[in-house]
């Protein structure tokens, strides 16, 4: 996975280019990000988590049980698999979630991903 500051410069792109960005999971953590909408980090439980993710217009994350309540509710978006264990089996059926596999020892630039994410928000 991804550093936190990793996911800090993630966001700051997506801010910085409109995007209002609510960051979900079970990592509790004092850092915030600025700008980032709602830091719902450890606090939610399942059906408030599945509320959010139902709201939102896309869904970026990793390889998670968010990422398959996305997939569930026919929700578009990205899922970053870890490259130590890309099961083919896991990764999300259909086409609203797009799998990314990352290369052993390539980390995936946030860039990078935001230039798959528009590509394939894009193509509706």
């Amino acid at each position: 996975s991804w550093p936190e500051e990793t996911w800090g410069e993630f966001f700051s792109q997506l801010i910085d280019m409109g995007f209002k960005v609510v960051q979900i999971g079970n990592m509790p953590t004092t850092n915030t990000i600025p700008g980032v909408t709602l830091d719902l980090r450890h606090r939610t439980n399942l059906r408030q988590l599945f509320s959010i993710v139902n709201a939102s217009q896309f869904f970026i994350g990793m390889e998670s049980g968010p990422m398959h309540v996305a997939q569930a509710l026919g929700l578009k978006g990205v899922g970053i698999f870890n490259p130590a264990n890309p099961h083919k089996a896991l990764q999300p059926h259909g086409a609203k979630i797009l799998p990314i596999y990352r290369t052993h020892g390539e980390p995936l630039e946030p860039a990078e991903i935001i230039k798959i994410m528009q590509n394939f928000a894009s193509n509706d």
